[in-house]
């Protein structure tokens, strides 16, 4: 199973036990960090501003070099 697979495993179970318990997709507070643009669904944003957790494929290289500046040590 590759990590694309058992990502798309977790998130279908993740979302079939949240639909169950709450009625809703599971959801986290929402703010516009570069991060968050990649980790949450915008146009799921609500008016109390959370939106839908879920991470999009990675289309290109994310650079650390800003989190690694302000934490003063290299992640990777």
């Amino acid at each position: 199973m590759s990590m694309k697979e058992a990502f798309d495993t977790f998130f279908e179970e993740m979302d079939r036990n949240s639909m169950k318990v709450r009625g809703k997709l599971p959801c986290l507070p929402f703010s516009a960090g570069p991060a968050e643009k990649t980790l949450f669904l915008e146009e799921t944003r609500n008016k109390s501003n959370w939106a839908v957790w879920r991470p999009r494929l990675q289309t290109e290289p994310f650079s650390f070099d800003e989190i690694e500046k302000e934490f003063g040590f290299i992640i990777h």
